[in-house]
């Protein structure tokens, strides 16, 4: 192992999110700070309007860097290997559990074709259909 790898801070798994909680979901990274730039820049939010919560320390580099160095996304595969339940979604959003606490994925999009849908008398809850 070189110099530089062994000086490296662990891997941390955070919660990154937005104050509208419009694309939050889970980064891989080194500080909650680099985790919070990153939601910003991948999603197009303005600097400093993200922040970042750690769910878990230490979780070492998996698949889903692909060969780059964090911060990343989380992919279902990783936060299943991490403990996660995968929950079911009849909307098409990701969620997931930890120790009793759920994490909903935030999906603008979805929201916007939900409001739609309710909006013109489309969208019929499951179980009354």
């Amino acid at each position: 192992m070189t110099t530089a790898a062994k000086n490296l801070k662990p891997v941390n798994l955070y919660w990154a999110t937005t104050e509208d909680n419009s694309e939050d979901w889970f980064f891989l990274a080194r500080s909650a700070r680099s985790a919070a730039k990153a939601h910003v820049d991948e999603e197009g939010f303005e600097p400093g309007s993200a922040s970042a919560e750690l769910i878990l320390s230490d979780v070492g580099i998996l698949v889903s860097c692909q060969g780059r160095m964090p911060p990343c996304w989380a992919q279902i595969p990783e936060l299943i290997q991490l403990g996660f339940k995968v929950l079911p979604s009849p909307t098409g959003i990701r969620k997931v559990e930890l120790n009793g606490r759920v994490f909903t994925e935030g999906t603008l999009q979805c929201e916007i074709d939900l409001a739609m849908k309710v909006r013109d008398g489309l969208y019929v809850p499951r179980g009354n259909a």
